[in-house]
């Protein structure tokens, strides 16, 4: 009878932590989405990477990316895209032409690093654990699906402390790891509406394939 008290006893202790831990990541979370919903339009320098079992995707791609609320322009060497709420066009630096689509959430998120504001309140668990990255004190908070229907069945994103500004998300896709790294962050912009969307006179020439 001892010993079964005293498993209850340490299983009541994990609990209370596990909720107690549970608690402050999302605490975390909501200051996160609060100051990225505060922060005026963005402008980010990004590094995007696949792996799976320790293994880096050699592709990794670079570039740059603005961010109006849910809208986007991301520009690399090998792409450009638009996305103005709705509608996304996608234009390769191989060819002479773009698609028009309108993206899933999914995939959304694999290019948007800071599409979780908008998918955290529900369908995951938390943790959280500090680090240090890149010479920053960080938190790194750890989202779990508690059911099947989510996007992505884990997430890790590396919070700095003081700014509450991811500087790292990771999304697990059920097959590989993606991986995108902010190497640089300028808030409180402003961008013409026209910024995401894709403009026919700046690019003659060029062919539109309508894939809606």
């Amino acid at each position: 009878m001892k010993y079964i008290l005293i498993i209850l006893a340490l299983l009541g202790t994990n609990l209370n932590i596990q909720a107690q831990q549970e608690k402050a990541a999302r605490k975390v979370l909501d200051k996160t989405a609060y100051t990225l919903k505060n922060s005026g339009d963005m402008r980010l320098d990004f590094t995007l990477s696949t792996f799976n079992n320790g293994q880096e995707d050699t592709n990794a791609t670079s570039g740059t990316m603005c961010i109006s609320g849910n809208r986007f322009v991301i520009e690399s060497s090998a792409m450009k895209a638009w996305f103005d709420g709705q509608t996304q066009w996608s234009m390769l630096s191989s060819n002479n032409e773009v698609n028009v689509s309108n993206p899933t959430e999914e995939e959304l998120q694999t290019i948007n690093p800071y599409t979780f504001i908008h998918l955290y309140k529900e369908g995951y668990n938390y943790s959280m654990k500090p680090k240090m990255l890149r010479g920053k004190e960080v938190n790194e908070v750890t989202l779990q699906a508690s059911r099947p229907d989510v996007a992505f069945p884990v997430m890790l994103l590396d919070i700095e402390k003081n700014s509450y500004i991811p500087i790292c998300v990771r999304f697990f896709n059920g097959q590989n790891w993606i991986r995108i790294t902010i190497h640089d962050l300028k808030t409180g912009l402003k961008f013409d509406d026209k910024t995401f969307s894709f403009d026919t006179t700046q690019h003659p020439g060029v062919e539109v394939i309508d894939l809606r």
